[in-house]
């Protein structure tokens, strides 16, 4: 959950900035979303007392307020899903409470919220500014929110944003009767630091987009706590389990995206320092994602768009990389129907060629009517060997699905 100390300073931060503000007429709009679901495990875990059959709920308000003069934004998102079997799956977290300021070409924003960089789809290396919230799915793009300042600024060359992140979040993690989880299981909540800040230690990050024809480029720079940790053994009630150890790095990071008729070319790649291992070792490395997705247009003659994904990602530390993708060909589909209920549909597997595993995902949305959302989420893992870091997750073939309703 989110320190109510970060998020009582981000909150005197924006209420400092509201306070030259507070004269101007603001336009506000509230929206959000309900949400039911269901995960059905289509084997048993190891453990005979975990269920096969999950169901929780979510609730995602939101708010933004807009002053008549454009120069102002407060936007908050706040987040809680109830889980009625996994205790560390019912959490809540601010996603986003900021106010951006902003003048001729400079944007200030102060307070939590969620960044987003990268190109390719299998993995996105370069993505450090958030924390994942890894309870919410199998690999999940959902964020923690993060306590920021950002300024960003637009000009001929390109786009420039710093960032001062004063707090860093910790990963979730399943709790004893969740699935999805590793063997032994991972308390979050008792994380380890090899800073002596711990959570407090200051992060920095510089990006810049340069204007290029044809070429979409991001060149990134981060210093802070990694959203990777490695993980060290700890007794739980008498029971083994692992603790997550952060560590500061520095990291350098591109990615790129070219630009044709039906072809898209994508690059990402990091080259970080200190990183810390799988057995705790600080490494220096190059990790790199390389893939295509081509586009068939009106597929069958249909209203559809195929495309075709192919890419290939490569972590220099190889076995001992906390990274699951350190060697991995993927392959995948993602069809658009182009229909009024916006069908969408992603599909992928990852094939390891260290281990020889292999994990199937596919992800089927569509509307319902103006207010709701059918979202399918099916999840396969092929497991072959126990040194494996997920070698626990071998049982956990899923099939999700998600009613959200949307106000």
């Amino acid at each position: 959950m989110p320190s109510f100390r970060s998020m009582g300073q981000a909150g005197c931060l924006t209420l400092s900035l509201l306070g030259g503000t507070t004269q101007a007429n603001w336009d506000t709009e509230f929206r959000g979303g309900l949400e039911a679901q269901v995960r059905l495990f289509t084997r048993d875990a190891p453990s005979p007392q975990d269920a096969n059959v999950h169901s929780s709920y979510s609730l995602q308000p939101e708010l933004k307020a807009t002053s008549t003069s454009q120069d102002s934004v407060f936007a908050s998102k706040l987040f809680y899903r109830k889980d009625f079997i996994d205790s560390r799956r019912t959490h809540w977290d601010v996603r986003e409470f900021k106010l951006e300021r902003r003048w001729e070409g400079t944007a200030v924003t102060v307070g939590v919220d969620s960044v987003f960089w990268g190109k390719t789809e299998s993995q996105n290396l370069v993505d450090v500014v958030n924390q994942r919230d890894g309870v919410e799915g199998v690999f999940t793009d959902e964020k923690l929110g993060q306590p920021m300042l950002r300024l960003r600024h637009v000009a001929s060359g390109g786009v420039f944003e710093g960032y001062y992140l004063p707090y860093s979040r910790k990963a979730t993690y399943a709790g004893r009767h969740g699935r999805l989880r590793t063997q032994p299981g991972i308390d979050g909540e008792r994380a380890q630091y090899r800073t002596g800040a711990e959570q407090w230690y200051p992060g920095m990050a510089l990006r810049w987009e340069p204007s290029l024809e044809d070429v979409e480029m991001g060149l990134s720079a981060f210093h802070g706590l990694s959203r990777d940790p490695s993980f060290t053994p700890i007794l739980k009630d008498g029971e083994p389990w692992f603790a997550p150890v952060y560590g500061a790095v520095t990291q350098l990071g591109v990615d790129a995206q070219y630009v044709t008729d039906e072809t898209l070319y994508k690059l990402e790649g990091i080259y970080r320092w200190n990183q810390l291992d799988l057995v705790l070792d600080k490494r220096n490395y190059a990790a790199v994602t390389v893939g295509i997705e081509h586009t068939i247009g009106a597929f069958l003659e249909g209203s559809g768009d195929l495309g075709l994904i192919l890419e290939y990602n490569r972590d220099g530390i190889g076995k001992r990389s906390v990274n699951v993708l350190e060697d991995d060909v993927v392959i995948g589909l993602r069809y658009t129907l182009n229909d009024f209920a916006d069908t969408y549909l992603l599909a992928t597997v990852a094939v390891d060629r260290i281990y020889g595993s292999k994990l199937f995902k596919a992800e089927l949305t569509r509307r319902l009517g103006e207010s709701l959302r059918l979202r399918l989420e099916a999840f396969a893992p092929s497991l072959r060997d126990d040194e494996e870091f997920i070698y626990g997750y071998r049982r956990d073939a899923s099939i999700s699905t998600s009613l959200t309703y949307y106000w």
